[in-house]
């Protein structure tokens, strides 16, 4: 599963599409916010549905994506989930917080859709395809 935590509609809609060209589409699970995401994290154990691979926002109402990922990376069944902070946001700080607390990866967002789709299509090969991670 590639769960996705954004809100915004347009982003989440390419996404869609994208999924759908690389015939994933079925395996996206989609949060509009941070609380949500975190509680569904916090019940894997029980529907076994773990993600292999969080797209997160950084701004999000509530739970912002900053403290997502310090929940996610602090414990100890959920850090080993990767998670690719998909984000609007060039800012050096932000950068450098991400990967504080975590981060596998930061990639701003591509603002033309052509780029989008290019961004989506390596991160999915990559993450789902390339690279190796441990068992659950």
């Amino acid at each position: 599963m590639i769960m996705m935590v954004e809100d915004s509609p347009e982003d989440v809609e390419a996404a869609r599409r994208v999924l759908t060209q690389l015939g994933l589409a079925d395996r996206l699970k989609h949060f509009w916010d941070g609380e949500s995401a975190l509680t569904f994290l916090h019940q894997f154990d029980q529907n076994d549905r773990r993600p292999e691979l969080i797209l997160l926002d950084l701004n999000l109402p509530g739970a912002e994506g900053r403290d997502v990922l310090a929940e996610i990376k602090s414990h100890p069944n959920l850090r080993s989930i990767p998670v690719v902070v998909f984000t609007s946001s060039d800012e050096p700080a932000d950068i450098e917080a991400c990967y504080a607390r975590g981060a596998n990866s930061y990639i701003r967002k591509p603002i033309h859709l052509e780029g989008f789709r290019a961004t989506l299509r390596q991160l999915s090969d990559y993450w789902l395809n390339t690279v190796s991670l441990p068992a659950r």
